[in-house]
């Protein structure tokens, strides 16, 4: 089997995460699951692997699309800096490197992220570091970022906005965001 961090041979769209298997073992049988297929079938989760330099060496399909990436492939090697807005490209890059350098996770980061068309939504992200198992040295790093509401409600957004005064609000409860329909304002801005 493949080392889960080493560079996935590219096939066409086919990337990576077949060398990324979870390995266990199950009423004494020794189980590999494929995680490629796992995070692909999540279409509202963003799921990566990045090296210490930052580099992306495996995502799935959900990323490349939010990204407006054809295929997956696309993105191997690329860092934040040459996918995201620039604003964006570095608060990722600064979390990465606190991961790597602290050894601890980022858990449940609300933050901007890029959704389909690659507009701006809220998500939670997951960012852990991937221990060597001989050394302990973090020598990547792996990510996941769960949608917020706001993509659940895009499509009541979409159909209610016609631009006048009067579109309404629409409040998340808890009341984590506000999103003002007529001109997508957020938060603070759009109360």
């Amino acid at each position: 089997m493949m080392d889960a961090m080493s560079s996935p041979a590219l096939k066409g769209d086919r990337l990576g995460f077949s060398g990324l298997l979870a390995n266990f073992a199950f009423d004494g049988v020794d189980l590999a699951l494929p995680l490629e297929r796992l995070f692909d079938d999540m279409p509202n989760m963003v799921f990566f692997v990045k090296d210490r330099a930052g580099r992306y060496v495996c995502v799935n399909r959900t990323m490349a699309d939010r990204c407006g990436f054809d295929l997956k492939s696309m993105l191997i090697g690329k860092r934040p800096s040459d996918i995201y807005p620039a604003a964006l490209a570095q608060r990722y890059e600064r979390q990465d490197q606190r991961v790597l350098a602290s050894g601890k996770a980022t858990v449940d980061q609300l933050e901007l992220h890029l959704y389909p068309q690659r507009r701006r939504g809220w998500c939670l992200t997951n960012k852990y570091p991937v221990t060597e198992s001989k050394t302990g040295k973090v020598s990547a790093i792996v990510g996941a970022l769960c949608s917020s509401a706001t993509l659940s409600i895009m499509p009541i957004i979409e159909k209610a906005k016609t631009g006048s005064v009067g579109d309404g609000k629409i409040f998340v409860v808890p009341l984590s965001e506000v999103i003002r329909v007529r001109t997508g304002e957020l938060n603070e801005a759009a109360i």
